[in-house]
């Protein structure tokens, strides 16, 4: 219970500082965005289409009865840099890891 307190605690902080946000989409938009990549032969990525909706966008989704998942901004035009052991030096850009990863999930009780 003290750890899920301090992963809430942490997210509501990365909500706060406007590193994370709300995401709305459904399990059948994410499909059909996938659906759509594959067919222009581009790798399946989430397209961050959520990622600065308006407050009142966010209650209506609310309404509508939507779950949201918190996702984590990746910011396309960074690199990621670590040495790891075995491959030494490797960097990523932001834009090879797929878009905004989810980091959270509201439970069965409807709690981040």
């Amino acid at each position: 219970t003290q750890r899920l307190n301090y992963y809430r605690q942490a997210i509501q902080t990365l909500l706060d500082r406007g590193l994370a946000y709300r995401c709305y989409c459904t399990p059948e938009e994410l499909e059909k965005m996938r659906e759509e990549q594959k067919a222009r032969n581009l790798a399946p990525r989430y397209d961050n289409r959520h990622r600065y909706l308006t407050p009142e966008q966010q209650a209506q989704f609310e309404q509508a009865g939507r779950k949201a998942v918190i996702r984590f901004i990746i910011d396309d035009d960074r690199e990621i840099i670590w040495q790891d052991l075995i491959r030494e030096k490797v960097i990523w850009k932001g834009s090879d890891l797929g878009g905004d990863m989810v980091i959270a999930r509201t439970s069965e009780n409807g709690e981040e």
